[in-house]
């Protein structure tokens, strides 16, 4: 699943996490607060610029993963190691393919949404050769 979290409404200020694959009020384009007396519609812009700050943030964390030897699973400390004191050889922490999965999924909500800007973030982020 995939959240955006602490939505404030721009009325009643009510608080809410949103459920970007799974409320079907989301999935049809109606992006309103959930309270009953309220009703008024997110701020869309506001919130591609929030999902925008998540793929980035994302994608920034899996550029600066640690590498863990696969053989100890000791975290590699020396920059310039190409093999752990063990003889063991260092992978990521975060699988690509996780990586990849989870930037398609915002890349869904970016077309069903009509996000424009997110979806040329993503788009770009998918078309690298490190993912």
């Amino acid at each position: 699943m995939q959240f955006l979290c602490f939505c404030v409404g721009s009325y009643c200020n009510e608080c809410r996490d949103l459920d970007l694959c799974g409320d079907r009020t989301l999935s049809s384009g109606e992006w309103r607060c959930a309270v009953p007396q309220c009703g008024q519609p997110y701020d869309r812009e506001v919130m591609e610029n929030a999902l925008l700050q998540i793929v980035r943030q994302r994608e920034r964390l899996y550029h600066l993963q640690d590498l863990v030897c696969l053989k100890c699973n000791q975290i590699k400390a020396a920059h310039l190691a190409q093999h752990c004191p063990c003889a063991g050889s260092f992978a990521c922490t975060q699988h690509s393919s996780d990586f990849r999965g989870k930037m398609e999924i915002f890349h869904n909500v970016a077309i069903d949404q009509k996000f424009q800007l997110l979806q040329e973030c993503v788009s770009w982020i998918l078309k690298q050769r490190w993912v």
